[in-house]
């Protein structure tokens, strides 16, 4: 009768997993949950990727929320809330934690931003099928009228061998200097100067984005063996930016074994640790994303102005 009873209260909280029999009453501890490795293991691989992606916010067991963890570990220094932890069961999975709590924090939004791409990356797909704007289809207006610049002979014979725009993403070696720097620069500049060295190494003809109009930041980008005009979302682009965002979060993992000093709050390690994380994952909000997008945009826009 036990167990009856406390599954029939476990299934009264507002947040229940069925998989686990696991249920309270606070988002953020069922979010935790989401991520234990007892869930995942689990869960069906259908629903691992249906699962929506969680809020950052880092909150302490007093009810403190902080915009970065780096706020939180200092605050949960201090609050004895944290340190005399009770046996609550909303509190059950935060002090299985607690021994490593900066690194858990730290490789959860890692893997709320991995599913979060992952996501966008497949409404990208569709978009791309439903907006196809080849430019061998295009008028006349592809010609200039000041020096009879013939855009479409440009693309479609002088660069008839340059790359698609993601098999130039998937040659993109990175490093952890590039991880690194994003962290030193911010996101925007980070990953602008990555996607900019990559198609410098590449010669002008071999380049899979030109822009014809700089004011109007004009792109053509190649995509399936195909040039076509970019939209005015920059569909593309941002997916191009994206995939290379995320291969350089993928070096965290192997940064953490090169610097084993990340877990001591007080080095500056730790310091420059909590830079990385914070900068690689991008904005905090969608408007964030997107300034930090045109960002990237407008940079790689003024490295490939095609000389007419």
């Amino acid at each position: 009768m036990d167990t009856l009873d406390t599954l029939k209260n476990v299934e009264k909280c507002k947040y229940f997993c069925e998989y686990c029999c696991f249920g309270c009453h606070n988002k953020f501890n069922f979010s935790k949950h989401n991520l234990t490795q007892k869930h995942i293991q689990r869960i069906p691989n259908d629903t691992k990727k249906m699962q929506k992606n969680a809020e950052k916010i880092h909150q302490c067991l007093c009810g403190k929320k902080y915009k970065y963890s780096q706020g939180l570990s200092k605050h949960k220094l201090q609050c004895h809330i944290q340190k005399n932890e009770d046996d609550s069961p909303d509190l059950k999975l935060l002090s299985v934690t607690e021994p490593s709590t900066n690194q858990i924090e730290k490789l959860t939004n890692l893997v709320f931003d991995v599913v979060k791409q992952n996501q966008e990356l497949q409404k990208q797909v569709l978009e791309l099928s439903k907006e196809k704007m080849v430019v061998t289809n295009s008028n006349n207006n592809n010609t200039t009228n000041n020096n009879k610049f013939n855009l479409n002979f440009f693309l479609n014979e002088q660069c008839k061998d340059a790359m698609n725009i993601m098999d130039f993403v998937k040659s993109l070696t990175l490093q952890l200097s590039d991880l690194e720097t994003v962290g030193k620069i911010g996101y925007a500049e980070g990953i602008s100067k990555v996607f900019v060295n990559g198609l410098k190494e590449l010669d002008v003809f071999k380049r899979p984005i030109h822009c014809s109009d700089l004011k109007r930041e004009t792109l053509y980008v190649k995509d399936e063996g195909i040039w076509e005009k970019e939209n005015e979302e920059n569909t593309k682009i941002k997916y191009a930016i994206k995939h290379i965002a995320h291969k350089n979060v993928q070096q965290i993992s192997e940064w953490q074994q090169e610097n084993p000093g990340y877990t001591d709050p007080e080095s500056t390690v730790s310091e420059e640790y909590m830079k990385i994380i914070n900068h690689s994952m991008g904005g905090f909000t969608e408007e964030e994303d997107e300034t930090n997008y045109n960002k990237i945009i407008k940079n790689v826009a003024k490295e490939v102005v095609i000389q007419k």
